[in-house]
């Protein structure tokens, strides 16, 4: 793929929200972990989608947070999140708008659009 299409994901939660109360976008969080196999899926088939590369610069932050991190747990917690992935559409304020375990493009672009 190309690196001008590549979505540079941010790491940090706080950063995140910041972003999105200054841009008024809700945040999509990605729990994902490297030993997760739909995730790698997902990194090569739902991400590098263009339309939903579109997505993810335009209408949302996109955030992706390490399952394994130990600075994830409390996310974790927070947000009950059970495997991986697990896909959060949050607004500025943390507050849980919508949530997805593994999709494909389409189904994504729903879960933004909706």
């Amino acid at each position: 793929s190309n690196a001008e299409a590549d979505v540079t994901w941010l790491r940090d939660y706080d950063d995140a929200i910041a972003e999105a109360r200054t841009v008024k976008r809700p945040v999509l969080i990605d729990f994902a972990a490297s030993w997760c196999v739909p995730c790698r899926m997902m990194d090569k088939h739902v991400w590098p989608e263009s339309a939903v590369q579109q997505a993810l610069r335009n209408d949302v932050v996109p955030l992706r947070l390490d399952m394994d991190a130990a600075n994830t747990k409390a996310l974790v917690d927070k947000f009950d999140v059970e495997f991986v992935p697990t896909i959060l559409l949050v607004d500025a304020d943390g507050k849980e708008l919508r949530r997805s375990g593994f999709v494909d493009a389409e189904q994504l672009l729903k879960l933004l659009s909706k």
